[in-house]
């Protein structure tokens, strides 16, 4: 029999963004492992609940610049569920803003009752902090090594790209892919520069340690990411 995790979702700060937006980002851990689908989805809901509860959180800030981005629901179906959960969207029509609506949310959050938040949040859909995934029994995890994008941004130091980055190698064993990144960092860090630049910027990259700016003896250039295989007869 399967069994279903919940995992959470993380969103990142958008640095290229004149707003506070953050955008949806690669890591992502397990809270919760459970025996039936419907068990998960409960437990998936109280996370995703307890996010939205928080009086600061603005669902307009995540995802995107416009609604496409935090809603399958076009404009006009989204603004009909709105008003038919009570809501006053007559502020924010057509030629509205993500901004606009961020002051609408901000502006009319503190009046909404209980039915209108969950109203908002399922309308929202694509605005998550958790996801139920489905495990089966056998399924065998991989170890990636990859390597780190760089790039200049006008800057004396190299920025490393927000999340992703180059495939090396993947490996079944856990302690072959670290010692195979070990081994690359320490490589890469013994050079007195890379792609021409001593100091490297990780300020945006997700899951980066501070501190953010550091020489290229302390920079890591490689990492390794746990990834789920496709399950097969006889896996471990």
């Amino acid at each position: 029999m399967p069994r279903y995790e919940v995992r959470t979702i993380e969103w990142v700060r958008y640095e290229y963004s004149e707003r506070p937006h953050k955008t949806r980002g690669p890591m992502s851990r397990v809270v919760g492992t459970h025996a039936t689908y419907a068990e998960a989805v409960a437990a998936c809901d109280a996370t995703n609940a307890e996010a939205w509860a928080d009086p600061a959180f603005n669902p307009f800030l995540l995802g995107g610049e416009t609604l496409f981005f935090q809603s399958t629901f076009p404009l006009g179906p989204f603004c009909d569920y709105l008003e038919d959960a009570g809501l006053d969207v007559s502020g924010v029509g057509e030629s509205a803003t993500n901004g606009d609506w961020a002051a609408w949310y901000e502006l009319y959050r503190p009046t909404f009752t209980e039915p209108q938040l969950a109203a908002v949040r399922e309308a929202m859909n694509l605005i998550r902090f958790a996801e139920v995934v489905e495990v089966p029994d056998a399924v065998a995890k991989g170890y990636v090594v990859q390597e780190l994008n760089w790039s200049w941004n006008d800057q004396s130091a190299l920025d490393a790209d927000p999340e992703g980055g180059n495939f090396v190698a993947v490996y079944r064993d856990r302690a072959k892919a670290d010692a195979r990144c070990a081994e690359l960092n320490a490589a890469r860090q013994s050079q007195d520069s890379h792609k021409g630049y001593d100091e490297f910027n990780t300020d945006g990259r997700a899951g980066a340690a501070e501190p953010h700016w550091r020489p290229i003896g302390e920079t890591l250039f490689f990492e390794v990411v746990e990834v789920d295989l496709e399950a097969s007869e006889g896996s471990p």
